[in-house]
């Protein structure tokens, strides 16, 4: 299979395309002390590698392997753009610290040799300073990782590469500075963008049709529920036009060359999940907690109503959701929770929501509040890094009641490109204030999004930035997006408003909250967070340059 790759910033990709752009992960290794439970670890730039407790969901472990000329590697952080480097010329005991990738930087270069003891087993050789190795006794926790004469029968030069995706490889795929790729490891279909271009710059696109599926078609919800109880990796479930009453969960994940695919049948009439009561459940949990975690599910062409949360991924990365409506539930839309990674939702229609409790009424909500953090106080924890989302080209409102997109505390990396915002039914104003997205995570970008305040006046400010928890809302890039505000609600007329909101079940009116003490302000992006927020090329209809930024 033939794999394309353009290199393309992302400012320029997403405007230009349609923003499906499905690829090919970089093999991506945990790579231990041979004999030993202690892996390679980073931390932060120019520091020094070095060992730690292997733990297979650590990040910090995870090394991406990139092809250099005449043979050689580099080993980039997962997430990052910071490599191994060796330092100028060689010495015993030399640091290998953690330096910005540079694919001319021959101190980034390491010779991949394989020992006679494993096919898994490598010693990693400098390339511009002959024999000399990595090296490190790595028989506790912290023990640096530096340079050492090379010698193959020593022990701690000697490294087991194990591929976090489980494929069976090791070195047989890698992401290039090439224009083509050839694999035969099949197609990752449940993710697009976001970590191929973190680690690469590079935006990949390939034939989903390649996949040879074990396809299983469901007209009823009974049948629908045992297709998902038992599903196994490269189902292609099919379901019929038609309303099917139930809380589906999926508990099965699959790998990339053979995803789980639910689909409806039909695009023009689309199947439709019911929960049956939006005061309560979920309409379609996609539920890694009892297996310790799924991966590649793909969600196609279906309707979800009529519960407390619509869609709810938990414990699962690289889920899509593709072209799917999400409307009249109780609470938010879609949640991605307990730390999901590398997730999609995309080409979605989402409406209608906090019909149980408008405070709760988010769009798509992005992690956990910090009180459910294990150790918080709430009774329920999950874990708060949902990192590597991406949001791309939907359509979110009207009458979603709070925040289109809430990226919460502990969250990290999330895309949020090209979709649509109506303020229209937006009520939650008692929560926080009304935006269109809510920034309390660390190092997302939205761009190329375009929102409309609809005539509500209750709706405040255009994009917010928060900090929730120490070190939380930081870094975030917000750009070429294009606002339209109805500023009769301008706050220099001394305009408020006050508003009765339903907050108990079933939005019973005997459970209500009165304030009269709003004013909205209709900035496009309200800083409330020191130092590190970037914004730029940001578009304000009508024009006022006294009513862009705040707090920047």
């Amino acid at each position: 299979m033939s794999l394309k790759l353009t290199k393309t910033k992302l400012s320029i990709g997403l405007a230009l395309c349609c923003l499906y752009i499905p690829f090919a992960n970089a093999a991506t290794f945990v790579i231990e002390r041979n004999g030993q439970s202690f892996a390679i670890e980073g931390d932060d730039e120019s520091e020094q590698l070095y060992t730690g407790d292997s733990v297979s969901s650590n990040t910090n472990q995870h090394w991406v392997q990139l092809t250099r000329d005449d043979g050689y590697y580099a080993y980039k952080q997962f997430g990052t753009n910071l490599c191994w480097d060796g330092g100028d010329d060689g010495s015993k005991r030399q640091a290998i610290t953690l330096e910005t990738c540079d694919s001319d930087n021959l101190n980034q270069h390491w010779e991949k040799i394989t020992d006679s003891s494993g096919s898994k087993i490598y010693r990693f050789e400098k390339r511009n300073t002959s024999g000399y190795s990595i090296y490190s006794s790595g028989k506790t926790d912290g023990e640096p990782v530096h340079l050492w004469p090379s010698d193959e029968t020593n022990a701690a030069q000697k490294w087991e590469l194990t591929n976090i995706n489980d494929l069976g490889i090791t070195d047989d795929i890698s992401i290039t500075d090439d224009i083509n790729i050839t694999s035969e490891l099949g197609i990752d279909s449940s993710t697009g963008y976001a970590e191929n271009y973190t680690l690469t710059g590079q935006e990949m696109t390939l034939d989903f049709d390649e996949i040879s599926w074990n396809t299983v078609k469901v007209k009823t919800s009974s049948e629908l529920e045992a297709a998902l109880s038992g599903a196994s990796a490269g189902d292609k479930i099919v379901i019929a036009s038609g309303t099917y009453v139930g809380n589906f969960k999926l508990t099965k994940g699959a790998y990339k060359s053979k995803p789980i695919w639910i689909v409806g049948e039909s695009t023009s009439n689309m199947p439709i999940l019911d929960g049956d009561d939006y005061n309560n459940s979920t309409s379609l949990a996609i539920d890694g907690g009892s297996a310790g975690g799924i991966a590649y599910v793909y969600i196609q062409n279906i309707k979800v109503t009529n519960s407390r949360t619509g869609i709810a991924v938990d414990q699962a990365d690289y889920v899509t959701i593709d072209n799917v409506e999400v409307y009249d539930v109780g609470q938010s839309a879609i949640h991605l929770r307990d730390g999901s990674k590398y997730n999609i939702i995309k080409n979605s229609y989402i409406h209608d929501t906090g019909l149980y409790n408008v405070k709760y009424g988010e769009g798509v909500y992005i992690g956990s509040d910090y009180t459910k953090w294990p150790g918080g106080t709430s009774s329920s924890e999950y874990d708060p890094a949902v990192d590597y989302a991406q949001i791309l080209n939907n359509k979110i409102g009207p009458n979603v009641t709070a925040e289109h997109i809430d990226v919460k505390e502990g969250s990290s990396h999330a895309y949020i490109i090209g979709n649509t915002f109506d303020a229209k039914g937006m009520n939650d104003i008692l929560n926080g204030g009304l935006s269109f997205i809510d920034f309390k995570g660390n190092y997302a970008e939205a761009a190329y999004n375009t929102g409309d305040q609809n005539n509500n006046e209750y709706f405040e400010n255009a994009f917010e930035i928060n900090e929730k928890s120490n070190g939380w809302g930081a870094y975030n890039d917000i750009h070429d997006n294009t606002v339209t505000f109805d500023d009769k609600y301008y706050d220099s007329s001394n305009v408020s408003v006050t508003i009765t909101l339903p907050l108990g079940s079933g939005g019973n009116s005997d459970n209500v909250k009165t304030t009269n003490d709003i004013k909205p302000t209709h900035w496009v992006v309200k800083n409330n967070v020191d130092g590190t927020n970037t914004v730029s090329n940001n578009t304000r209809d009508p024009k006022d340059e006294n009513k862009m930024y705040t707090g920047l």
